[in-house]
């Protein structure tokens, strides 16, 4: 499914973008990265071990961070996130060890997620981070 999906992907995305894949060198996995040729664009990359696929659409690491179960419906996903992500359709806000990442994907549904970095979420609450934290709108790839 996913070898299926980087073959797709490196057509479609040619000129605008490299797709990378490697194994693990314990094996058991693998993982791709998707790097687009303008640098104001997000890098996505995910990995599969076993039965799990970890995506990765964020440019701080920390939100947009998706642990999937390795089904044909979550490699649509993956490849619905990776379409919006090329499409442009990426914004990321964030603030002191915290990100949040919304993907609005083609059908209009948004894929979001907010990601926490160490204890100094927990000890520094900031009400409201997400309409005043830093926002970056990431381009499309081409």
């Amino acid at each position: 499914m996913l070898v299926a999906l980087e073959e797709r992907l490196c057509v479609e995305l040619s000129g605008v973008a490299t797709v990378e894949r490697g194994d693990f060198l314990q094996g058991g996995g693998s993982y791709w990265e998707i790097r687009p040729a303008n640098p104001r664009s997000l890098v996505v990359h995910w990995l599969e071990w076993g039965g799990e696929i970890i995506l990765q659409a964020g440019g701080y690491d920390l939100g947009g961070r998706w642990e999937l179960e390795r089904t044909p419906g979550n490699v649509e996903f993956i490849e619905a996130v990776v379409r919006a992500v090329a499409a442009g359709r990426a914004v990321e806000t964030k603030a002191v060890a915290r990100s949040r990442v919304e993907v609005v994907l083609a059908d209009g549904t948004v894929a979001q997620d907010t990601g926490y970095e160490g204890c100094a979420s927990v000890l520094l609450p900031l009400p409201g981070w997400t309409r005043w934290g830093r926002t970056t709108r990431y381009e499309a790839y081409a």
